[in-house]
């Protein structure tokens, strides 16, 4: 196939770990005909940290006033008998800092507050019948989308989209223009998400027709799409930014079903259908209420008020991770229960193999045949998640089985004794082990893994360290750690974690390991777009990764939906920020 030759951007990588931590400190082939969906099985998100604003120049060619005479040809609900009407009332965590969706990089913000009321180029496919760990790209304000043969994308945008109706700019269609000015807009330096489509091999929006948008891209990244689809990813109105100068007080002018009535501090945000709506058969609700309960993270009482107010019924829907519900323990034959795709917590064993003795492999492997991952989840989340490498991958397609990895990599601490008897005398036994203190389930997990390593024969220093810390040496480029256990930055993309965290010329590069075959088997899977060949390369990594006994992340903890026995339709994939699924959801008293 003709076309420019695929290149990867470390450096790109390296900025988006970079800002990622910063935050976490604180807290087949391809298919050249026009096609509406396209299937990628990972996610991408990033979020880095907000400076000053810097004004786009892109300006929409303003459209005449203009209704449509009639509403479009309904779309066929793949859903049986929804019940329309009704309002929901959903918790939320966290206060949102403003309304500028594209200065912040908030779930609050972007996923459960103003970010709904706007639409994107593109968004994930999400229902009953949808696999819930793979991601299904599908158009919202598109109609198709084409790949070209130097790997950049043609999009015709829908001509049936109208904003929202609002004093402060006269109501008229959405255009191409309108996209391009967005993403220049989200790639203002210094805000949160100016790195987004860099990250991800895309150059330059480009709008010659009203209906028409070029991406070009400077290299092959099959996370490309996956950052348009992002809940960063909104399209704003340029005359609502003139007005105000930013949208941090603005008005909330969307595209989307769920049009803005109000947001206040401590109180949450409020929204209507959008009865203008170019899909007239949703949103099924009348009204959507997101109720602001924020937590501190730091006392009990913060799930305790959430189970209160979901008990009481001052809110039909909350979210809680493993361990609040096993503390809350409820009668939940009241309420439904829906396991996100997201984990809360990653807490990572690293291993530096330039450190002696765990230069060793017969080292490393004695460490691992020490460790019983499965049980330490049964210890500290009753059972809830799933031990594996870290990696943001959804789909169990792209995964080696749990039981593979246990029974070869893991738990037989006999063998372990073995390997560690048959090392010659000059290997020290000794071992440091440095553990971030972000929590108690931390500490716990490190005097556990401890006295593992010292039952087969290992001499075992553990040391607590700040997270502060913990980051600093992590992003060392000479690593003073041995063994390091401590939670992940929240990277939400496959090709992200892979050249940041693994690869040798990755910002973290966890393991400081100097793999070169590593290196270009990540960098091969960059750039492979055939479905059925990157599945296996991903296992190749994974299993390249676990042979060389580089890391492993021994806690990845679910977080829950649990909700009223009334609400119905409801399937949501939190992934990158994902929201259309509130338009599908309805209530049946």
């Amino acid at each position: 196939m003709g076309g420019r030759k695929p290149t990867v951007s470390l450096c790109i990588y390296a900025i988006t770990i970079l800002s990622l931590v910063i935050v976490s400190c604180t807290d087949g082939g391809i298919n050249t005909q026009p096609e509406d969906r396209l299937t990628i099985r990972d996610i991408t998100a990033t979020i880095p940290v907000p400076e000053d604003t810097q004004s786009p120049t892109a300006r929409p060619t303003e459209q005449p006033t203009e209704q449509p005479t009639a509403k479009p040809i309904p779309i066929e609900s793949p859903y049986l008998n929804p019940i329309l009407g009704g309002v929901l009332t959903v918790a939320s965590v966290a206060d949102i800092p403003h309304r500028d969706i594209h200065q912040e990089s908030q779930y609050a913000l972007a996923s459960l507050g103003p970010g709904i009321s706007y639409s994107r180029l593109i968004k994930v496919e999400t229902g009953e019948n949808i696999e819930r760990h793979s991601l299904t790209l599908i158009c919202d304000l598109c109609k198709t989308w084409t790949m070209k043969d130097d790997f950049s994308y043609e999009f015709h945008i829908r001509d049936d989209v109208y904003w929202h109706p609002n004093r402060d700019m006269r109501q008229r269609r959405l255009s191409a223009a309108d996209l391009e000015y967005s993403y220049n807009r989200i790639m203002t330096k210094g805000w949160d998400r100016s790195s987004l489509y860099q990250d991800k091999g895309i150059e330059q929006f480009t709008s010659p027709s009203e209906y028409i948008l070029n991406v070009k891209t400077r290299f092959l990244d099959n996370d490309a799409l996956l950052s348009l689809a992002d809940a960063s990813s909104k399209i704003v109105a340029h005359e609502i930014v003139d007005k105000y100068g930013d949208l941090k007080n603005s008005p909330v002018v969307g595209t989307g079903p769920w049009l803005w009535e109000s947001t206040s501090s401590g109180v949450g945000s409020e929204f209507e259908a959008n009865p203008d709506y170019f899909d007239p058969e949703i949103p099924y609700l009348d009204h959507l209420i997101i109720k602001s309960l924020p937590t501190n993270h730091s006392t009990e009482a913060d799930w305790l008020k959430h189970a209160a107010a979901l008990e009481s019924g001052l809110v039909d829907m909350i979210m809680m991770n493993a361990l609040e519900m096993n503390q809350w323990d409820p009668n939940l034959e009241a309420y439904k229960v829906y396991q996100s795709n997201n984990a809360t917590k990653k807490i990572a064993l690293g291993i530096n193999v330039q450190s002696e003795p765990l230069n060793n492999i017969t080292v490393r492997t004695a460490i691992l045949k020490a460790l019983d991952p499965w049980e330490y989840t049964g210890m500290l989340w009753n059972g809830t998640g799933s031990p594996n490498l870290g990696i943001p991958i959804y789909s169990p397609s792209h995964k080696i089985s749990e039981n593979e990895i246990r029974t070869e990599y893991f738990a037989n601490p006999g063998q372990a004794r073995a390997l560690v008897r048959s090392l010659p005398d000059n290997v020290q036994l000794d071992i440091s082990l440095t553990v971030a203190e972000f929590d108690d389930e931390h500490m716990q997990l490190a005097l556990r893994i401890a006295e593992d390593l010292t039952s087969v024969g290992f001499d075992v220093q553990t040391q607590a360290i700040h997270p502060s810390q913990y980051w600093e040496q992590l992003l060392n480029p000479l690593k003073t750690y041995e063994l390091i256990l401590g939670s992940l930055p929240p990277i939400e993309t496959t090709n992200s974690f892979l050249t940041g965290v693994l690869h040798s010329r990755g910002m973290i590069n966890i393991s400081d390991h100097r793999d070169g075959t590593l290196d270009l088997m990540i960098e091969e899977q960059i750039s492979e777009l055939n479905e059925e060949i990157r599945i296996q390369r991903l296992s190749d990594i994974q299993k390249h990764i676990l042979e060389n006994r580089y890391m492993f992340t021994p806690i990845n903890s679910p977080s829950y939906w649990i909700y009223s026995d009334t609400i119905e339709n409801f399937y949501p994939t939190n992934a990158i920020g994902e929201y259309g699924h509130w338009s599908h959801v309805w209530i049946d008293n």
